[in-house]
């Protein structure tokens, strides 16, 4: 058995903090806890402590696709629970709880070519086609906690093919179609006071383009455009990057994307965009990744995901980005995971349901994959995993 010596910090003056993993079997797990240097390392029977270590054991708390604390039963005699962090990597011949789906309450209508982002550990879904592929104006509001939907105030126009943003809990609705025009302006939505304000138009108007955003600016990319909606051609794919500032209400032009594309994905990471996958012609699905850096203005290609696709879902938890879904050829029900500190991809366990035009977006430490074409509700919680925080009793 590999020994795991975890690092302590002190949050009180003789208080100590110990990461411990929790697993899926509800088997006891055994670690031995040394009281001076306050490390704990993992052991398949107590018999393996040491004279200098105590003893001690606990029993999975949670069941197996619910994972998490519950309550007090299960917790090492002398620990308290203080939160949760991501598991980086298993311990010995133990399994870690996580990457794994369970399907959550569905939504209140099918929707596909929407955007959903977060503001407050809330999920807002937005617009969208319905399953006739009629665009529009909804809003829809996902409480993970209580796993439950409401109805928020509609958008002034119905919008599909669009992208999305968050920036100062403020949601921003940018670009798409109504079913007959593009739309130009962006559309601003205040989750608290339920009320969706018009704002300055983008000034290139297009659809399926993604939308980040970085210290407190939105950065539009790629996408298409044509002369309406139904007569887009490859010719008009665009690789164009315009920086919106909702302080000021104006749009500045920046770097454009390496390769035009659309029906990709963008996500923000510590004050970077990535940029993965997309199509760039008929039947050129993307596999490139691209890193761009708001503060030069600059953009660098890393590593290519594992398999080309696009039209998926793609979110961040815990510095890792997931990638989720859409279409290559077929359609999947592939996760790749990205992980931007050390430019490597993993593929993980794939969702329940293979789709297309869904959308993706994180709250809790989860993943959320919700909806597609053209007549999913689905909603399917991906768990990457965590440790425990516990805390050492005086």
């Amino acid at each position: 058995m590999r020994k795991v010596i975890l690092p302590v910090m002190l949050i009180l003056a003789i208080s100590i903090i110990v990461e411990i993993p929790c697993y899926g079997d509800g088997n006891p797990i055994y670690g031995c806890f040394n009281n001076k240097k306050g490390n704990l390392r993992i052991v398949s029977n107590p018999s393996a402590c040491k004279s200098s270590e105590t003893p001690i054991s606990w029993n999975q708390i949670g069941p197996q696709g619910s994972p998490g604390p519950q309550g007090p039963d299960g917790v090492p005699s002398g620990f308290i629970i203080l939160g949760e962090t991501p598991i980086y990597t298993s311990v010995g011949a133990l399994t870690g709880e996580g990457d794994q789906w369970v399907s959550k309450a569905q939504m209140p209508a099918a929707r596909w070519a929407f955007a959903a982002v977060t503001v407050n550990n809330r999920i807002y879904v937005i617009g969208g086609h319905d399953s006739t592929e009629t665009p529009k104006a909804t809003t829809y509001e996902y409480d993970p906690a209580a796993n439950t939907w409401a109805t928020k105030a509609n958008m002034a126009n119905a919008r599909a093919n669009h992208a999305a943003a968050v920036v100062n809990n403020k949601i921003y609705a940018i670009g798409g179609h109504n079913g007959s025009t593009f739309l130009g302006p962006v559309e601003e939505y205040d989750p608290v006071t339920d009320i969706w304000t018009t704002k300055a138009s983008i000034p290139t108007v297009r659809v399926a383009l993604a939308a980040s955003a970085v210290n407190n600016k939105i950065y539009a990319i790629g996408g298409a455009t044509g002369t309406s909606p139904h007569t887009i051609t490859f010719s008009g794919l665009l690789a164009t990057n315009e920086e919106y500032d909702p302080t000021t209400d104006t749009w500045t032009a920046k770097a454009s994307i390496p390769i035009a594309r659309w029906n990709f994905g963008a996500v923000a990471m510590n004050n970077k965009i990535y940029a993965m996958g997309g199509q760039s012609g008929p039947t050129t699905f993307l596999a490139t990744n691209h890193e761009y850096d708001p503060e030069t203005d600059t953009w660098t290609p890393k590593h290519s995901m594992s398999a080309a696709q696009y039209n998926f879902g793609a979110a961040a938890v815990n510095n890792k980005i997931y990638v989720i879904g859409g279409y290559n050829g077929s359609v999947l029900a592939i996760n790749q995971q990205y992980d931007p500190a050390t430019d490597a991809w993993a593929t993980k366990t794939s969702m329940p349901t293979s789709r297309e035009a869904l959308a993706a977006a994180a709250a809790n430490g989860r993943v959320y994959a919700m909806g597609g074409m053209f007549n999913y509700r689905n909603n399917e919680e991906y768990y990457p995993g965590f440790y425990y925080y516990l805390h050492k009793k005086n």
